[in-house]
């Protein structure tokens, strides 16, 4: 029976030791973090979204926006972050922060947006579609209990999409030697003209007068084709050639048709 008490004693003592360790480990990890002082920080956020007029416009309508404070701003000792969401409305947001009497610093991480921006007057394109981000966010620092604060932050320009392709209308009249009787005529309506070069391909058709239009894409320099059958000098019968002509690569857009002469063309068959 003595034994059986004494099992238990050491068994309780072993108890009191693990407990009493439990309670230290939680005394010293307890960390403290004050977030009943307030400040209120209004923020405003621009973009480059149309180039016709003067200054900058505000940030997308309903783009969320995190708001983030680090733990250590409130204890030394603190990881981690406040965090809160706000959404911008007629450019800004308003949101009530922790902060201290020496003061904190607030981060702004807005998500990115995209938008059409209108484009400089002159342009080939009124607009293009083009992705706003505002890379690493934006902070705002000393802001003290008690204080409204005011902040300003502009996104980066805007980048287009990898798979957007400037081009340029440019309108042509086209004469080459169809009929060796004759002297170089306008091309005949309904021909079909290949315009291409290492990366793309399109095609125009001929209307009345040997003219046809083609948006190439912006400098880059091309060549028009086409096969045709060739009247010869009789008693020869008619035969397919072959008609080509560079382009020069074009930068802009223009009104004025250009004229162009494919020449006689070579035997194709």
């Amino acid at each position: 029976m003595k034994r059986s008490f004494r099992v238990l004693g050491i068994l309780a003592l072993a108890s009191g030791l693990a407990f009493s360790s439990c309670k230290k480990d939680i005394e010293t990890s307890d960390l403290t973090l004050d977030l009943t002082k307030k400040a209120t920080v209004t923020a405003y956020f621009y973009a480059e979204t149309d180039n016709q007029t003067q200054g900058l416009e505000f940030a997308k309508e309903g783009t969320k926006v995190i708001v983030s404070i680090d733990n250590s701003e409130f204890n030394s000792s603190a990881s981690g972050e406040w965090t809160d969401t706000a959404t911008i409305a007629a450019g800004k947001i308003t949101v009530e922060i922790p902060a201290t009497s020496t003061g904190v610093t607030v981060n702004f991480y807005p998500a990115e947006f995209t938008a059409e921006q209108t484009q400089p007057y002159g342009s080939n394109v009124a607009k293009i579609n083009k992705i706003f981000k505002l890379a690493g966010g934006t902070s705002l620092g000393g802001v003290k209990a008690g204080e409204v604060r005011t902040h300003q932050a502009t996104y980066d320009a805007g980048v287009t999409f990898d798979n957007y392709a400037e081009t340029v209308k440019i309108s042509f009249i086209a004469k080459a030697i169809i009929d060796e009787n004759t002297a170089t005529q306008f091309i005949t309506t309904g021909t079909i003209i290949t315009i291409s070069n290492s990366n793309w391909t399109t095609t125009a058709t001929v209307s009345a007068g040997g003219r046809f239009d083609v948006n190439f894409p912006k400098g880059m320099p091309s060549k028009a084709t086409f096969i045709i059958k060739k009247t010869l000098i009789a008693p020869d019968q008619p035969k397919d050639y072959k008609y080509e002509h560079s382009f020069v690569a074009y930068n802009a857009t223009t009104p004025v048709n250009e004229n162009i002469d494919f020449g006689g063309g070579v035997l194709w068959q």
